[in-house]
């Protein structure tokens, strides 16, 4: 999943505030979009091209990217572009349940943008956020008024002015403004920090309770939630099954309902920024190391073994990192020269690689030709790196 200010902007930000210093607001350069891994259902934006497992470029002058599970958003000039999966409205074109090969605008005037699954996000310049795709859980949400797809952007009412920073998990939705977060959509698993839990539809926008004053960076997993603090220390709640919050919690409990974590707990500090995929997270810290927590079925934690991890473990293998990104099942990490490695499921070749030579690795590998990358996402199979 993802969040979204401008993905490189946000990390200046967040860094220049965690060692003291007056951000100034500065842009992320822009560049090219590439992608690589499945392509069916035209996420890789390369006009039906096919699967690919060399990075292409899709689309030039970006300064934003996020990956949602089939489909793909992209930033430029104020511009958002989509295009994937529109099985449930989240390309944002109109007409939904008809996949797009290439990139198509569907949004003018945002400085950021985010997915979940099924729906797409956009902040805009005036510090209002838009919202589109799947609303089951009222993720997109008041303007969103039915439970089916919204397959065009809506205004997200019930917010505070002021909006700098949103997130998406699977079906729910966050946003930041004056250091206070707001969540709605799924609750299911407590990922809204309401302090409860419950399987109703979430439409109107709610402050997160529990939580620090001073929160600067948000990030949205499948059905957890975190946020950084200007000091850095890293906060989370929500599911917990596989150790993915992070604070010790995992597995079930005894009537096997799924343990969760209904209010936001600390988990780590010096962190500048967050993700999480499918049921594993990982995070970079101020000395740019990689940790990583969850689910490790397919190495995705960077570390040998399958066995999930309930607290942050060092990955070790991988150079000083400045970001971090997660697809269902892998992580990407781009580190402080540039360069991108990957680890965790390869099924689609979302790592770069044959999928039949190399089918997942615990082991970071270097992705070659995205030399210079400064932004990035993931999706169910596919990745796309900003350049």
């Amino acid at each position: 999943m993802s969040r979204g200010v401008g993905g490189a902007a946000l990390l200046a930000v967040v860094g220049a505030l965690i060692a003291g210093a007056t951000p100034a607001g500065a842009l992320a350069p822009a560049g090219d979009v590439l992608t690589f891994g499945s392509d069916g259902f035209g996420q890789l934006g390369n006009g039906a091209a096919g699967p690919a497992f060399a990075p292409a470029s899709v689309l030039t002058g970006a300064t934003d990217v996020a990956g949602g599970r089939e489909h793909v958003l992209a930033l430029a000039g104020g511009t958002v572009f989509s295009w994937g999966s529109d099985a449930k409205g989240q390309v944002g074109n109109g007409a939904p349940l008809v996949n797009v090969q290439s990139p198509v605008s569907v949004l003018t005037g945002a400085t950021a943008v985010t997915t979940g699954h099924y729906h797409s996000m956009a902040l805009m310049a005036d510090g209002t956020v838009r919202a589109w795709g799947w609303n089951a859980k009222g993720q997109i949400g008041p303007n969103g008024k039915t439970a089916g797809t919204v397959a065009a952007p809506v205004v997200v009412t019930g917010l505070p002015a002021g909006v700098t920073v949103i997130a998406a998990g699977r079906a729910h939705s966050m946003s930041l403004a004056n250091g206070t977060v707001w969540s709605w959509g799924d609750n299911t698993f407590g990922q809204l920090g309401y302090g409860t839990a419950d399987t109703g539809r979430h439409m109107t926008p709610a402050a997160v309770v529990g939580l620090p004053g001073g929160i600067v960076a948000i990030a949205g997993g499948r059905d957890t939630s975190y946020a950084i603090t200007a000091s850095g220390d890293l906060w989370a709640w929500g599911n917990s099954q596989y150790g993915q919050v992070g604070n010790g919690v995992i597995g079930t409990n005894p009537d096997g309902t799924i343990r969760t974590v209904l209010t936001p707990v600390f988990v780590m500090g010096s962190v500048t920024q967050v993700e999480s995929g499918a049921d594993h997270t990982v995070a970079v810290t101020t000395s740019g190391e990689v940790w990583s927590w969850g689910r490790n079925r397919y190495g995705q934690l960077g570390y040998a073994g399958t066995t999930s991890r309930a607290r942050p473990v060092r990955v070790t293998a991988v150079p000083a990192s400045s970001a971090v990104f997660a697809g269902r099942d892998h992580v990407l990490a781009i580190t402080t020269a540039g360069q991108v490695y990957g680890w965790g499921r390869n099924d689609g070749g979302q790592l770069g690689a044959d999928p039949v030579v190399l089918p997942s690795t615990s082991t970071p590998r270097l992705i070659s030709g995205l030399d210079g990358a400064h932004d990035a996402g993931g999706g169910q199979v596919y990745s796309v790196v900003l350049r």
